[in-house]
């Protein structure tokens, strides 16, 4: 399903407004370095999706369920901040945005691998 305009709009206003949140309240997110990489909203704008990057990643779970168990402290802060701008705040759910070790995963696998060189006949063909 496609995004609506209204949609995007809400969602980087979200993602904007949650990325200042964490690093001002920096005790909502353990004093680890997080990067707010996508947020998806839901059609009706009840509920919005936030994938983070968290540095390191070793703590990467603990940060995350910290952050849905005070989803509703940053839910507060959020609509201090955007409570002009839109209708209904959003319910917020943290995922783990693991792209970036998926990417790395994938980039090991393929330099491991051994792939002969053509053989001449091959060339030919």
């Amino acid at each position: 399903m496609q995004e609506t305009v209204l949609q995007r709009k809400v969602a980087k206003l979200i993602q904007v407004e949650v990325s200042t949140i964490l690093h001002e309240e920096s005790y909502l997110n353990n004093g680890k370095m997080l990067t707010i990489s996508v947020v998806r909203v839901t059609k009706d704008l009840e509920m919005a999706k936030i994938y983070t990057s968290v540095f390191p990643d070793s703590d990467a779970d603990l940060v995350i369920d910290s952050l849905n168990k005070n989803s509703w402290e940053v839910r507060k802060y959020l609509a201090a901040k955007i409570r002009h701008q839109v209708r209904k705040i959003p319910i917020l759910h943290f995922y783990l945005d693991d792209t970036l070790q998926e990417a790395e995963k994938i980039e090991k696998i393929l330099s491991e691998l051994h792939i002969p060189p053509p053989s001449e006949e091959d060339e030919k063909e």
